[in-house]
């Protein structure tokens, strides 16, 4: 696989890491830019592209953005995007954002065919801690 289409890949996967962190209470803010402040500062991490992905994922902060014409950062918007249509596609209500205090959805759900549509509750998993629900 090309080494552009894995960053784009990690970006994408990495775009709403911000979320799990605001969830654990510890830090307020925009999640892109929680997230991208995480993984720099407790990751260590630097590529360009991926980091780009995560801190300008919404239209709000990719428009003041001073990124290159073709970075990776507008299909992981775009993406964001569609996503955010289809998940709220099936609500009775329209919502906009989401809801800070909900506990994430894991694809677990999605992956075992889960219809409990079961959460976890936000905290730092441990290595004895169960990620799979059935």
């Amino acid at each position: 696989m090309d080494e552009e289409v894995v960053k784009l890949i990690i970006g994408a996967l990495l775009h709403d890491i911000g979320k799990v962190i605001y969830r654990q209470g510890q830090v307020h803010g925009r999640h892109s830019e929680i997230g991208y402040e995480f993984l720099k500062n407790n990751l260590k991490y630097r590529d360009k592209e991926i980091m780009e992905s995560v801190r300008y994922h919404h239209g709000n902060e990719l428009s003041k953005a001073k990124i290159d014409d073709n970075s990776m950062a507008y299909i992981t918007y775009i993406a964001d995007n569609i996503a955010a249509a289809a998940d709220r596609r099936n609500r009775d209500e329209a919502e906009f954002g989401y809801d800070k205090a909900t506990p994430l959805e894991p694809v677990f759900n999605i992956l075992n065919g889960n219809k409990a549509k079961m959460y976890y509750p936000p905290a730092v998993l441990k290595n004895e801690t169960i990620i799979n629900p059935q």
